[in-house]
């Protein structure tokens, strides 16, 4: 009841992965920016299990959300949603 949205994000995990696997075939630009290495405190989440890396959906400069929105449409609308994000 605290978390309403994950109850709608789990029954979407299906169009959400799709989404993921779609993205798996591209490999980072020249920048090295699509599949950044998560660093800083968020790199303890890998447990040092070797190079954990993301494709962030939101914060980005215009051009690089505007790339998240249009490779990852459902995911970002669906997240859109969540106050928290």
């Amino acid at each position: 009841q605290q978390f309403p949205w994950v109850k709608q994000l789990e029954a979407s995990w299906a169009r959400i992965r799709s989404e993921l696997d779609a993205l798996d075939g591209d490999s980072p630009g020249e920048s090295g920016s699509l599949w950044p290495e998560v660093r800083g405190h968020d790199r303890s989440l890998a447990g040092g299990t070797g190079v954990w890396r993301e494709y962030p959906l939101f914060g980005l400069s215009g051009e690089d959300e505007a790339r998240a929105r249009q490779q990852c449409p459902f995911t970002c609308g669906l997240l859109a949603g969540v106050e928290a994000v």
